[in-house]
């Protein structure tokens, strides 16, 4: 597959949110990346982001703020009404923001040595079991542990999307804050 970077511009058929050379740079600035320097061609490396982008938007397509600038896009970047919470513009509507491809970075290194969302039926989710006797019958449960993520589909468990703290804080400043109701004294 051919990685097609979206600059900003809404380009068609867009795969990725970044360059190789600029993860490339991103890591080099921080002293390098081993996971990602023993990638052996440019290739794998596009491949690796592509997984990255993939993730990014099975998790995040419905919580970013703002609205797609082009609804055909595959990507939800680029994006306008990207305000902060302080109603300050984040970015404009031609603007991959910096820490979004940084994120991309980030998650393709942990798309290397494992896969970045979970299949419950193949990897090891945290599982509880409880097991209870009522006189002559004993009643076992088993249940999945809740990572206390939100889910983005009622057919995917919370627990199926991992937090990967060093990608996640990058983006987090992009993402719709969810109605908290708080309770004072009168």
């Amino acid at each position: 597959m051919t990685m097609i970077v979206e600059t900003g511009a809404g380009v068609a058929g867009a795969n990725s949110y970044t360059t190789v050379a600029f993860i490339q740079a991103y890591f080099d600035d921080r002293g390098s990346n081993t996971a990602w320097d023993a990638l052996a061609t440019d290739a794998d490396k596009e491949f690796i982001l592509i997984k990255a982008t993939d993730y990014i938007e099975k998790r995040f397509s419905e919580k970013w703020i703002g609205d797609k600038n082009d609804n055909t896009n595959e990507l939800s970047w680029p994006r306008h009404n990207v305000y902060d919470r302080h109603h300050r513009l984040l970015y404009t509507n031609t603007e991959i923001p910096p820490e979004l491809q940084k994120a991309v970075g980030e998650y393709a290194v942990r798309a290397i040595t494992a896969a970045l969302i979970a299949d419950p039926s193949t990897q090891g989710l945290e599982v509880e079991e409880s097991e209870k006797e009522i006189g002559p019958i004993k009643k076992r449960e088993k249940f999945m542990k809740n990572s206390g993520l939100r889910q983005k589909s009622s057919l995917v468990r919370d627990s199926v999307f991992k937090e990967y703290p060093a990608a996640d804080l990058l983006i987090e400043k992009f993402l719709a804050r969810s109605t908290v109701k708080r309770m004072a004294r009168v």
